[in-house]
């Protein structure tokens, strides 16, 4: 979708005079300076604990990690995780249709997403609609199989979104931003002390936009909310909420046929949208949570923390059954649907943290148990018209008599109950060598019914271990390695023709490389070599006639190599850099190129430029290599985006923005291609501009 400048009023900090070329430069987060405004800089990726519940520095870490910074999200105007998500290192955001969305990176699916480090599975695998940005401070991307303390064990990545957190001082912002296709949104930001020892935090959105797609509209609305309390001097309690309320019109279900009926390809307009005119999905996200960290000592502190997320969708929709000729244009059929689903999630997690001296070196341990739910109710109910006669795409503007939705109906009630004890440690076996080290023991029991066949399966005493090193061969060159299992539950739509679960996934996963520190530690540069081995990976058998989801099948044992370089950070006193190169290559047992939707190399590159003078200009270049599905090969394509801001005064900044520069034709994606045989274009050229007022 088009992007267009439209800033929250930014936070800034107390800066840090930093040696790297005499700057004072800013952590991530967006905090308050009294008095004095600054620009948040630091591409670099900081201390994050993703990975093992244990603050380690992206040096100290021995993965690849990318971070999108508060800055990179302000100043490209990434509004949504989709869009944030496909400036990250190595991650595919693969759009199957206007309203559904897979990630993948390192050839698989990415399936853990985690709020403040603490990890939710995406239900079923996959994001309906859109997730809105604002209440994020940044985005990390944890490249390879995280077990530990996400849920499951996957080596693809694991996506942490860090929320904004209240400041004590005074401070916020308001922005409106305009944009192609009718976009405006209206942002505002707060915070600051409430009263003595409580400290408070509020975003809110308001969006409305229509689409370079023929009839789709989007509303977007976001309140986020969020207080820290300090209950003593040793315990700290915060509470927070967030509503997103998203209506969409006309979405897509499914997309447009990639091939005629004669196997031929189509090549049909960027606006064209399978969508009619009545077609409707309401997407109303809740999430509620709450963290209590008390200090036990100075070295030992404990946490709970408690996560709840309720999405209820509410659609009808219609889908394309099959291809049209290539000459008369006949030979098109689809069918409606009526859908409802309510997904629940809750976690609980508790876990205590901090150092135990052994010999003369000091342990760093985490300990903790969790809890985690998530329940599925959904129901698909057919048109009473079965399947209908359309006209050819190329003519198609969405206007079919929308019929009654009392056909036959399926659908799944599923409980799915997770209990993990997990434990990690960390040691300096000396000044250059350190150990880090998990443990997690799974018991996973699902429950209910799946389009009428009864569910009842259990995983016990399931253990996944995690064992890095890092060497530091110099005070800015280090060696890192590390080994890990790889054990994924199936996500509850991956259900066989029959209805029952597919076996769990899984396997081993492997990286070795180096990290660089640059420019006295302004960027960090790193270079991996990764490889897994899995098993029992899901693969789609096919279309059910009667319910028009996929079914699947467990598939052969497959491998995924590559390698992966990256940069990010300060590399002159005014520019910022974030930069990667991914290859990665799937194949069978027989050695055969699987997954093909992927491409086998991508390449990143966001840099921004900030003047002493209050002008700020950015580009950003996307670049993959071809993908394939059936007979249709899309070849590499380049994707550019552009910024230029200028602050009029202190606390004005006037921003514009463009996307895919070049105008370029491109499929979003072809994940879904080989077997359904569809994919929908990605948007053209688009414009926007913004004001922001920080306070």
């Amino acid at each position: 979708m088009p992007v267009w400048v439209f800033l929250a009023g930014n936070v800034y900090a107390e800066t840090d005079t930093d040696p790297n070329f005499g700057l004072d430069l800013l952590e991530l987060s967006d905090v308050v300076v009294e008095g004095e405004k600054e620009e948040t800089r630091r591409f670099r990726t900081q201390d994050s604990n993703a990975a093992l519940k244990i603050n380690l520095s992206a040096k100290e870490l021995p993965q690849s990690i990318s971070t999108i910074s508060s800055e990179q999200l302000t100043q490209f105007d990434l509004s949504d995780v989709n869009q944030a998500l496909e400036y990250s290192s190595g991650v595919n955001v693969q759009r199957v249709e206007t309203e559904r969305t897979y990630f993948t990176a390192r050839g698989y699916n990415i399936t853990n997403f985690q709020y403040d480090g603490v990890g939710l599975p995406l239900t079923d695998g996959l994001l309906r609609g859109g997730i809105d940005t604002a209440m994020f401070d940044r985005i990390e991307v944890l490249s390879g199989a995280n077990g530990i303390t996400s849920a499951y064990g996957d080596p693809s990545a694991t996506v942490n979104f860090v929320r904004k957190k209240p400041q004590d001082a005074f401070g916020g912002g308001l922005s409106f931003g305009v944009g192609s296709w009718n976009q405006l949104r209206l942002q505002a930001d707060i915070t600051g002390t409430l009263s003595e020892g409580l400290r408070g935090r509020a975003v809110a959105v308001g969006e409305s936009a229509d689409s370079y797609l023929d009839r789709y509209h989007r509303e977007t609305g976001l309140f986020y909310g969020v207080v820290d309390y300090d209950v003593s001097p040793d315990t700290v309690l915060t509470l927070g909420a967030s509503h997103q309320a998203q209506k969409t019109d006309s979405p897509s279900w499914g997309a447009l046929p990639i091939v005629y009926s004669d196997g031929t390809p189509t090549d049909y307009l960027r606006a064209t949208n399978t969508g009619p005119e009545w077609a409707y999905t309401h997407n109303d996200t809740q999430m509620l949570f709450a963290e209590l960290t008390h200090y036990l000592s100075y070295t030992w502190e404990a946490h709970v923390q408690i996560q709840q997320f309720t999405t209820d969708t509410d659609s009808r929709l219609f889908f394309f059954t099959t291809t049209e000729d290539r000459v008369s244009g006949d030979g098109l059929r689809g069918r409606g649907s009526a859908y409802q689903a309510t997904t629940e999630q809750s976690v609980f997690d508790l876990y205590a943290q901090g150092y135990l001296t052994l010999g003369h070196r000091d342990l760093q341990l985490v300990t903790g148990a969790q809890l985690s739910r998530s329940k599925t109710d959904d129901v698909s109910t057919a048109s009473e018209l079965g399947e209908v006669a359309v006209e050819s795409l190329r003519t198609w503007d969405g206007d079919i008599q929308e019929p009654e939705f009392t056909g036959g109906s399926s659908g799944r009630d599923l409980e799915q109950m997770l209990f993990s004890l997990y434990s990690t440690a960390r040691l300096d076996v000396t000044e250059e060598l350190l150990v880090t080290a998990g443990l997690r023991l799974m018991n996973l029991d699902t429950q209910g019914e799946s389009y009428s066949e009864e569910v009842d399966t259990q995983i016990e005493n399931e253990v996944v271990p995690y064992l890095g090193v890092v060497y530091n061969l110099t005070d800015a060159l280090a060696a890192y390695a590390s080994a890990t299992k790889i054990f994924s539950p199936q996500e509850t739509d991956k259900v066989t023709q029959g209805g029952q679960l597919l076996e769990p996934e899984s396997g081993d996963a492997y990286e070795v490389g180096f990290k660089l520190d640059l420019f006295n530690k302004a960027a960090l540069a790193s270079a991996g070599v990764f490889k897994t081995e899995k098993t029992n990976v899901a693969e789609i058998a096919g279309i059910s006639d009667e319910t028009g989801r996929p079914y699947y099948r467990a598939g052969e044992e497959y491998f995924s190599q590559g390698y992966e370089l990256q940069l990010s950070g300060m590399v002159s006193p005014t520019v910022a850099i974030n930069t990667s190169y991914t290859h990665v290559k799937i194949t069978n047992k027989d050695d055969e190129q699987i997954r093909t939707f992927n491409p086998e190399n991508t390449f990143r590159l966001t840099s921004l430029y900030t003047s002493g003078t209050g002008i700020g200009l950015g580009f950003s270049l996307r670049w993959q290599d071809e993908i394939e599905a059936r007979s249709v090969n899309q070849g590499a394509y380049t994707l550019i985006d552009a910024m230029a801001s200028y602050e009029v005064f202190d606390n004005i900044t006037l921003r514009a923005n463009a996307t895919n520069i070049a105008d370029s034709k491109y499929y979003t994606s072809f994940y879904w291609a080989a077997d359904n045989n569809q994919a929908f274009y990605g948007p053209g050229a688009a414009y926007s501009a913004s004001v922001t007022w920080d306070f």
